[in-house]
């Protein structure tokens, strides 16, 4: 194990991201080569028990079920003095995630120190570890790093009773987002807008009002200005462009198209959230 204080686990259950299947596909931007580290065991989304401690160990014991935050940041690297976002306590933020005494990773999954949970075991630090309740299934305690980003958003840009609100996205994250908006208490107008027609459905389960599906540019933005009174205007090159539209747009799915989407039907002086890009 790396230190006397860590301790190894048997991972129960483990999610595939998107990011994973981006890896598989080689679809995974180049520009993260350099902060991340190969051979490596994917999987970040981890449920595990706790089968052996270090002789330094606290505050877990053997057979407990844990949540695992993925995150490598300064403190588990060594680094001192620690980033600027590690100092603020933002270890998601970390600027140091390619240094320190590990191998380059910005989380587990992707380094090749220590490996994720879709291998037979592995290796976290205690202050990495989230005890699961006993009232808590497998199935439902493997969601929780999803979710925990998902509140994450929302809790850092919350809307306004008034908002129209625009989640992009068909995945985990989108409708861990709308549980979010719903679970804090959220009484604004979401949209959901997918892909597909089972992706609509779920969403207005999770807490959408409204849902549509992904069309051609000037479709998509008719739809847009439906909803939102915006209005339309048809440049001579290039995609429509809106005046009006959305007081809050969550980004879950991070791509070209997505983000374009984002800052084209979301009003002036509205807000953008890219969630877990």
């Amino acid at each position: 194990m790396p230190g006397p204080d860590w301790v190894r686990l048997k991972p129960l259950l483990t999610g595939l991201c998107g990011s994973d299947m981006a890896t598989l596909f080689f679809k995974a931007s180049p520009q993260l080569e350099p902060f991340n580290s190969f051979p490596a065991v994917l999987g970040h989304e981890i449920l595990a028990e706790v089968t052996e401690l270090g002789p330094q160990a606290r505050d877990v014991a053997v057979g407990q079920r844990v949540v695992v935050d993925p995150l490598l940041p300064c403190r588990l690297r060594g680094i001192q003095p620690p980033c600027k976002p590690c100092s603020a306590g933002q270890e998601n933020g970390c600027e140091r995630t390619a240094e320190g005494c590990l191998a380059a990773g910005q989380m587990l999954g992707y380094q090749r120190d220590l490996p994720g949970g879709m291998g037979t075991e592995m290796v976290a630090h205690p202050s990495q570890l989230h005890p699961v309740p006993d009232g808590v299934s497998n199935m439902e305690a493997v969601l929780v790093e999803p979710l925990a980003v998902s509140l994450h958003a929302v809790l850092r840009a919350p809307p306004r009773d008034e908002d129209r609100v625009l989640v992009i996205g068909g995945g985990p994250v989108a409708f861990a987002v709308l549980w979010a908006l719903r679970a804090l208490g959220h009484r604004c107008h979401v949209t959901l807008l997918a892909a597909e027609e089972y992706q609509l459905a779920l969403g207005k389960r999770m807490g959408a009002d409204d849902a549509f599906r992904v069309r051609g540019d000037l479709e998509e933005a008719d739809e847009v200005a439906r909803r939102t009174g915006a209005k339309v205007y048809r440049p001579v090159l290039g995609p429509p462009a809106l005046s009006g539209g959305f007081e809050l747009t969550l980004d879950c799915i991070g791509s070209a198209g997505s983000v374009q989407d984002a800052l084209r039907y979301t009003r002036a002086l509205g807000r953008v959230v890219l969630v877990g890009a």
